[in-house]
């Protein structure tokens, strides 16, 4: 429908701008350039337009966002989020299905971005949901506390006066 809409709208302004000129002359030339321009421009955007329409039905048939989680080295979740169409849920759950955090996204051009800090989390897992209400990606991040263990390793000073 953009496409549509977007060559439509250009060929009028571009019928507006050559009624009323006469074509006898010098200016037959002159005018069958500028049409000849006009169909070459004309021809690119709709090719333009075409492709971006192709590429429109590839995200429509295909994902509405793409996920990318990683650990930092501060022991921070990163997620990257690319929301290609409709609304999307973002939800931190524990291990009791309690939502600790909920935020709803739109679609947009620049990558979503978000740390999750579980430095201050209590032991257990958390599940980390992306949904479109169609789709639904789920993570897991599994916090464990390791008690402290005596060091298997020793170092001896010797004084220098022993040798």
């Amino acid at each position: 429908m953009k496409r549509i809409a977007l060559t439509t709208t250009y060929l009028t302004v571009i019928g507006t701008r050559f009624s009323g000129q006469s074509v006898t002359g010098r200016s037959f030339k002159s005018t069958t350039r500028k049409i000849a321009r006009t169909v070459f421009i004309s021809l690119i955007l709709t090719i333009l337009s075409v492709k971006a329409q192709a590429s429109d039905d590839l995200v429509a048939n295909g994902r509405a966002f793409d996920v990318s989680m990683f650990l930092d080295a501060s022991k921070k979740v990163n997620l990257m989020l690319a929301i290609h169409r409709s609304r999307i849920r973002v939800t931190l759950k524990n291990s009791r299905n309690d939502v600790i955090h909920q935020e709803f996204l739109g679609r947009s051009k620049n990558p979503y971005r978000r740390k999750f800090n579980f430095e201050e989390s209590k032991s257990g897992v958390y599940l980390l949901e992306v949904s479109d209400g169609k789709q639904t990606y789920i993570r897991q991040v599994e916090i464990v506390d390791v008690p402290a263990s005596a060091s298997q390793r020793y170092i001896v000073y010797r004084s220098p006066t022993n040798y």
